[in-house]
């Protein structure tokens, strides 16, 4: 009996110690549950409690979720920022900014839109023109509404002819003449007898640049009234219907008052070389002492699309009117070799 007692204290030890032993192995690799289990048994709800503390040990305090938080917002707003503002986006916000009453805020919303050069923006530029701008942003939108290209928008323009500013009266003219818009015919043929100088010198430039035939006489009588450019004018737009008229006024005036419309049509690629041969003819055929030196001239210079039969009427024509000029000079030597031969033919008093 002792001896049993013996063997089962024995073994009673040796478990004890290889408990201790695996407790102590344990406990290198986690200490929290090795000295739960050396501080023996626990009040009831100490496991709840103990697991607690170890998510509240890993979980993050709440001081530190609110930076995380706040740093992930910063971060996020500044790649908002950073990204490109979409094309649609820009032209939405240039169109709600160009309905503001600030000055520059509208002046913003006609720079983006000018950039933007699509033809959405025509029509709201024009509605902001009606509904009024000063005229440093009125100048602005007129460019808007050039880049635009739109024709439709140019009903607007004709009535900016009629604004009492010269400046904006000459943009809306430069505009028209960008959008060759030809439909406003009767405005521009006015505008050659606007007040102001620059004004009817944009005219007469834009009637040349639309292309407007008819207003041949118009730019006639404007240059006989001092109107700059008009002469030249004449020549952008003369053809068979107008040229006798134009060649009226060389041999009326001289060649000089009309050379540059001359010089002018010459140059222009599509007017038909019949006309051209004409206006060569009727140059040699001037009396005025200068035909030769500009016929040379535009020989050498060469006439725009020049053809053998423009070509070889020059050089006609150069010798046409050399051979004027020496005509012209013979009956005044004649004149003059009489006289002396008269005077020495008279008898002695």
């Amino acid at each position: 009996m002792n001896g049993f007692l013996s063997r089962s204290a024995a073994a009673t030890v040796c478990v004890g110690v290889s408990t201790l032993t695996l407790a102590c192995a344990y406990s290198a690799s986690c200490p929290v549950a090795v000295s739960a289990q050396l501080a023996g048994p626990s009040a009831p709800g100490s496991e709840s409690l103990g697991a607690a503390s170890t998510a509240s040990a890993d979980a993050p305090s709440p001081a530190s979720s609110a930076k995380s938080g706040a740093k992930r917002k910063a971060a996020a707003t500044s790649t908002r920022s950073a990204a490109p503002i979409g094309k649609a986006n820009r032209l939405k916000h240039a169109l709600r900014e160009l309905a503001c009453d600030d000055a520059a805020r509208v002046q913003e919303a006609l720079r983006l839109l000018r950039e933007d050069g699509s033809r959405a923006v025509g029509r709201p530029v024009a509605a902001r023109i009606r509904d009024g701008l000063p005229p440093s942003l009125l100048l602005q939108a007129i460019g808007v509404l050039v880049e635009t290209g739109q024709r439709q928008v140019a009903g607007k323009l004709v009535e900016l002819l009629r604004h009492r500013r010269s400046e904006i009266r000459r943009a809306a003219l430069e505009a028209l003449g960008s959008l060759r818009y030809r439909r406003a015919q009767t405005q521009l043929l006015a505008a050659l007898r606007d007040p102001a100088e620059e004004v009817r010198v944009t005219a007469a430039a834009t009637l040349a640049v639309v292309g407007v035939p008819r207003a041949v006489p118009a730019l006639l009588a404007a240059h006989d009234n001092g109107v700059e450019g008009a002469i030249g004018a004449v020549g952008q737009l003369v053809g068979h219907a107008h040229l006798e008229l134009l060649l009226e006024r060389a041999r009326g005036s001289g060649l000089d008052a009309v050379l540059p419309a001359l010089e002018a049509s010459l140059q222009r690629p599509r007017l038909p070389a019949h006309v051209k041969v004409r206006i060569i003819r009727a140059v040699s055929e001037s009396s005025s002492a200068s035909a030769s030196h500009h016929l040379a001239r535009w020989l050498e210079s060469g006439v725009h699309g020049v053809q053998a039969r423009l070509a070889r009427e020059l050089i006609a024509g150069i010798a046409r009117a050399e051979k004027r000029v020496v005509d012209g000079a013979l009956p005044a030597e004649k004149k003059e070799t009489a006289a002396q031969a008269k005077l020495t033919q008279r008898p002695p008093q």
